[in-house]
């Protein structure tokens, strides 16, 4: 057993700093608070792990704790075969390159907020026209960049050179998909 949660419902002996022996049953443990509830035939005792001196399993095991060796399967593994393939990976490079592989495969899914915003920006502009980003950003006519968490202060001219004209009708966009889409009840 790893920890006293795993022995709930198991029959103990536990003996106190102060040399007082109590027998009873786990009911539960907290491992945060550091005490241990234990059910007597009269009633529960509620002891700080602290001042457990022993804790002795007085009943039976039971079955959940008997781990069977014999019940292992496994197929016998060459350790000079594991060494060899082992070794070549290394030659190759093959594990270090197949791990940045999977990292760069894995791209980041956009949050439901994102295609929510997304959703709506696409219904208002048409879909030509909004591109959602790999890092929650969104591009809208291929000039204007609406970020996390999609405030009026996040939206910017992805051309700095030129003012975009189409900057205030997206924030005109966004005000309005914040203050008017939401139908829910806020608040208290």
């Amino acid at each position: 057993m790893n920890s006293l949660d795993q022995a709930i419902n198991l029959k103990v002996q536990v003996t106190t700093l102060i040399d007082e022996t109590i027998t009873g049953t786990i009911y539960a443990f907290s491992p945060k608070q550091h005490v241990i509830a234990l059910k007597t035939p009269e009633l529960y005792r509620i002891i700080n792990s602290s001042f457990i001196k022993t804790l002795t399993l007085t009943g039976p095991v039971p079955k959940r704790f008997h781990k069977s060796h014999e019940s292992f399967k496994g197929k016998p593994v060459d350790i000079r075969k594991l060494e060899a393939r082992l070794k070549n990976a290394v030659e190759r490079g093959g594990v270090e390159n197949h791990t940045k592989s999977v990292a760069a495969s894995k791209k980041p899914e956009p949050s439901a907020l994102a295609l929510k915003i997304h959703g709506k920006l696409v219904n208002k502009f048409g879909k030509e026209n909004v591109h959602l980003q790999g890092n929650d950003s969104m591009l809208l006519f291929k000039e204007v960049v609406v970020g996390k968490p999609y405030a009026l202060n996040k939206i910017s001219n992805g051309k700095k050179t030129q003012s975009s004209k189409h900057l205030e009708e997206v924030k005109t966009a966004l005000r309005e998909m914040w203050l008017l889409g939401n139908n829910t009840k806020q608040g208290g």
